[in-house]
């Protein structure tokens, strides 16, 4: 009996927050031949270039869409996110040590289907560059083929 009291007193004091029972557990493998990636790595949701790039990428989420791409949002504080759902800080820091290890500010990924890095830069990408490098893959012109 002393036993639960003790659980509840401890669930009333310190409760989980829903944004800590709502993150996923992620691992990139589980996109490969489904979905395109684009990670953008900065220091937090705050930084400008992030803002500018996220607005960018939400001008036409229907192409996005379309391409089968999905943004995954990497902060080295604040909460990130897979398509605005928020993701484990594990899963976070699982992704950053592979592919942003030595935490660069701003930094902007785009990953095939196939799981390789086909863009990786520090600046801005526009929305037609982004489209204009995923339509020129081999595996999107055979989806365009057959659409």
């Amino acid at each position: 009996m002393k036993t639960f009291l003790l659980l509840v007193t401890l669930f009333l004091f310190f409760p989980l927050s829903e944004s800590q029972m709502d993150r996923s557990d992620i691992n990139l493998v589980d996109f490969k031949w489904k979905n395109r990636l684009v990670l953008v790595f900065s220091e937090s949701p705050g930084n400008v270039l992030f803002q500018q790039q996220i607005e960018g990428l939400s001008i036409n989420k229907s192409g996005l869409t379309e391409r089968e791409v999905l943004v995954l949002s990497l902060f080295i504080s604040g909460e990130s996110n897979i398509d605005g759902k928020p993701i484990s800080v594990e899963s976070a820091q699982r992704i950053a040590s592979k592919y942003n290890s030595e935490q660069n500010g701003f930094r902007f990924i785009l990953i095939g289907k196939d799981g390789g890095v086909k863009m990786d830069t520090d600046d801005l990408v526009t929305i037609d560059t982004l489209f204009g490098r995923i339509d020129s893959m081999p595996i999107r012109i055979r989806e365009m083929r057959m659409q």
